[in-house]
């Protein structure tokens, strides 16, 4: 089967959007776990955007390349939904994050096989790994609330494994400043 360059090029621009959409709803979910004082979300959520972004720059760039063709990300409304509560937040936010892992990892998948592009495909699986940790990551946090909810007090709880020492809040401060983010 030939190489189709149009078929590669359509494809890498649905890419450099859904990552561009993905990048967006990051940065809304920053805005509403910061709005229930989920500090450790938040930073989880700055430094996914970051790392979204890089990667939609590697692909423009490398299109760019490789097949001296510009691709910009198409505008969308992207957001993150309207939630009253942290754990309505986490729910969301875990319910998104399984529609961002399909999602790239059927990109990836496309890349391989048909498109022969196996580069353009290593860093979305990549992403898909750590969406996979959040995914765990998430889940046991909503778990936690509903225990915790039943024997003590949940939001206090919550609040500690975002905010306190040895925390996602902590585990997100390093890895921000590859961003430049040092506060």
């Amino acid at each position: 089967m030939p190489f189709d360059k149009n078929s590669a090029i359509s494809h890498i621009q649905s890419t450099v959007n859904l990552l561009h959409q993905i990048e967006l709803w990051e940065e809304h979910a920053m805005l509403a776990a910061m709005k229930h004082e989920l500090h450790g979300s938040k930073r989880e959520n700055r430094h996914e955007s970051g790392v979204d972004n890089k990667i939609r720059k590697f692909i423009q760039t490398e299109t760019m390349d490789l097949f001296d063709t510009e691709v910009i990300p198409v505008h969308t409304n992207m957001k993150f939904p309207e939630t009253s509560s942290s754990l309505d937040y986490l729910k969301e936010y875990l319910k998104g994050l399984w529609d961002i892992y399909a999602k790239l990892h059927n990109h990836a998948n496309q890349f391989v096989s048909p498109l022969l592009l196996r580069h353009y495909a290593a860093p979305l699986y990549e992403r898909c790994e750590c969406i996979k940790k959040s995914i765990v990551r998430t889940s046991r946090s909503i778990k936690r609330f509903d225990y915790v909810s039943s024997v003590g007090t949940a939001a206090h709880d919550l609040y500690r494994t975002n905010c306190a020492d040895e925390s996602l809040h902590d585990d997100f401060e390093s890895a921000e400043k590859a961003h430049g983010y040092d506060f």
